[in-house]
């Protein structure tokens, strides 16, 4: 059975594997929010956070949301070979469930033109009479990223006009042979107020995953 990311429904991932939805945790956000800021990195938070001023985050569409407040705290997460990207495609397949989509944007390695490897991806709430909740398009995608490599946790977040909230996915032992996933997510963090909280997120989120792809090239070159 094949489905888009927009289309899934949280019964969809329930075939697939025994989810168990933690809820909203401390941990490891607060820890996350501990990570420095540079001189400039506060620097251009207090350019990004003025813009906010006179708009209505609210009320304004999507496309303008993500261009000016949305994507630009992506880029600022951004570090070597590590860029912000948009529309990212994102598929595969969970058990008889085929899993085929776009997400609205993500920090990944890749090269010059196009992402390889997410890090942490992002779905932006859309609004409308047909708009459908972004949290079981997220898990999908995370669940996606996560089929590869069950071991390490996968990120995302999703972000409701100005308010973002990110989860941490990650596979686990089950008796079943469906297996387990286990799902923590954030309180909302609002952009308005909280931005370099939530660039801190992003940077320590981004230094995880490199830290864990790296543990695993070595352990993969000693085994070799």
């Amino acid at each position: 059975m094949k489905k888009s990311l927009s289309a899934i429904k949280r019964s969809d991932l329930a075939q697939v594997a025994r989810l168990h939805d933690v809820g909203v945790v401390d941990e490891p956000w607060d820890t996350f929010a501990q990570t420095s800021l540079s001189s400039d990195e506060q620097l251009e938070i207090t350019k990004l956070v003025r813009r906010f001023r006179g708009l209505h985050a609210s009320l304004i569409n999507e496309a303008t949301l993500w261009s000016r407040l949305i994507y630009p705290l992506l880029v600022l997460a951004e570090r070597g070979n590590v860029r912000a990207w948009a529309e990212v495609p994102i598929s595969g397949q969970l058990g008889e469930l085929e899993v085929d989509g776009v997400v609205d944007g993500a920090l990944a390695l890749g090269g010059a033109d196009s992402p390889a490897l997410p890090l942490l991806i992002v779905i932006e709430c859309k609004r409308g009479t047909e708009a459908t909740s972004p949290v079981d398009a997220l898990y999908a995608a995370l669940m996606c990223l996560a089929s590869g490599e069950p071991k390490r946790p996968r990120y995302g977040c999703y972000t409701v006009g100005d308010d973002w909230t990110f989860a941490e996915l990650k596979w686990g032992a089950s008796k079943t042979s469906k297996g387990s996933i286990e799902i923590k997510t954030s309180r909302e963090y609002d952009e308005k107020t909280e931005a370099s909280t939530i660039l801190s997120v992003l940077k320590a989120i981004v230094d995880k995953e490199l830290s864990a792809i790296e543990t695993e090239v070595v352990s993969t070159s000693a085994r070799g």
